[in-house]
């Protein structure tokens, strides 16, 4: 199909897809106007040409669509819109392939008629029965309501199922139980941040569980430390250390590292201790240390050698 410009009379070559997608609107490529296409739409290039050198000649003033052909544009995009996602109701009304077709064929022989001026609309017009007839069947579509046009072949619409539901919950709990695992696995870590800490304990008070204890060993301090010979026993020494929970709070025993070094500071031996190594079996170590309590560990451990001059407590 051939189309010229109202603005400038060039004449370009236009496709129905096209006209489909813009819906009947084009933009001129050399003077860049936008109008609407049904006006000056021809299917020989001759026709069009000639049309455009009328247009031309009479001022090449653009031509304004009246009401007809403006309810044709409309209906030209309802058709092209496709069916409806709803429904069919055999009870319902429906556009029948036959006024379709007609309206079709009103629509051609309306585009045969070519396109000029304004002032020369006498010598190419589509018949008042045409008109009517076009206007009539526009009218008997927008009567139409929508639930009753026709899905695509193949489609059906989405109706309520418990099965729905069904499915709903079954997403439902598997995300509160991925939730349930990621909070188990981090519990730890959670327990010792003071922001989640008291959901934490909301949530074990649910479910009857025991959170850990929050751990701050910065504020574990080191009253008392010594290390000597073994009065009982040969190459052995005994380690005595007092250790105070400054916190407020209860906190796990710590596990602690006894190193020594040699005159150059370089390590000779080390060692790590677990609460149960250095505390007594009377001692409840899941009960941890409460605020301010003290603790006392002896131990007795392989002496490392006349090397060892010094020696380091680090709580881990």
């Amino acid at each position: 199909m051939f189309t010229f410009c109202p603005h400038c009379a060039t004449v370009f070559a236009v496709k129905a897809d096209h006209l489909h997608a813009a819906g009947g609107q084009v933009r001129c490529g050399h003077c860049k106007q936008q109008y609407s296409v049904v006006n000056y739409l021809f299917e020989e290039i001759t026709a069009a040409q000639d049309a455009a050198t009328a247009h031309k000649a009479t001022g090449g003033q653009v031509e304004v669509p009246d009401a007809k052909t403006r309810e044709v544009e409309r209906l030209v995009r309802k058709m092209e819109a496709g069916p409806r996602i709803h429904q069919a109701s055999g009870s319902q009304a429906e556009v029948s392939e036959a006024d379709s077709l007609q309206v079709e064929r009103l629509v051609r022989k309306m585009e045969a008629a070519p396109r000029v001026h304004q002032a020369s609309r006498s010598q190419a017009e589509v018949s008042e029965t045409d008109s009517l007839e076009v206007e009539r069947l526009v009218q008997k579509m927008d009567t139409v309501p929508p639930e009753s046009l026709s899905l695509p072949g193949g489609w059906q619409e989405r109706r309520f199922a418990w099965h729905d539901v069904i499915s709903g919950i079954g997403v439902g709990l598997l995300i509160l139980l991925l939730g349930i695992q990621w909070l188990y696995f981090n519990r730890t870590e959670l327990a010792n941040d003071t922001v989640w800490r008291p959901t934490m304990e909301r949530f074990c008070d649910f479910l009857d569980c025991n959170l850990p204890l929050r751990t701050d060993h910065v504020r574990v301090e080191l009253l008392e430390r010594d290390v000597r010979k073994h009065p009982h026993v040969d190459n052995a020494l005994l380690v005595n250390v007092t250790l105070v929970n400054h916190a407020d709070h209860t906190q796990p025993f710590p596990v602690f590292s006894l190193s020594f070094s040699d005159i150059s500071g370089n390590p000779v031996a080390m060692r790590h201790f677990r609460p149960d190594e250095y505390l007594g079996e009377t001692t409840d170590i899941k009960a941890g240390m409460t605020p301010e309590s003290r603790v006392q560990a002896v131990l007795e451990i392989e002496d490392p050698g006349e090397d060892a001059i010094s020696f380091q407590i680090d709580f881990l």
